[in-house]
């Protein structure tokens, strides 16, 4: 399998994470204690990132994280834009 087709998943559990971040700081600055939120956080760190490290050979772990970090850049630019052009309004 080529590696380079392990950047899409990474991407997509990359803008997941960051969404689930989001939300997660949201519920925290206002006023609010996202418990649940938090062990589903941990939980889905641990149910994709465990599996695809140990037991994905390294060139595929290394693209997957990649794809993750770009992931986590691209849907912080995406709201960040998107925020910015609602603002405007």
């Amino acid at each position: 399998m080529n590696p380079i087709l392990w950047l899409l998943p990474g991407a997509i559990c990359g803008a997941a994470e960051f969404f689930l971040t989001k939300v997660i700081s949201g519920r925290v600055l206002q006023g609010k204690t996202p418990i649940l939120l938090l062990v589903f956080k941990l939980v889905s760190y641990a149910a994709i990132l465990l599996p695809v490290f140990f037991l994905l050979p390294r060139a595929g772990a290394t693209w997957f994280g990649i794809g993750a970090g770009g992931g986590v850049l691209a849907a912080g630019l995406f709201f960040a834009v998107t925020t910015i052009v609602k603002e405007k309004r």
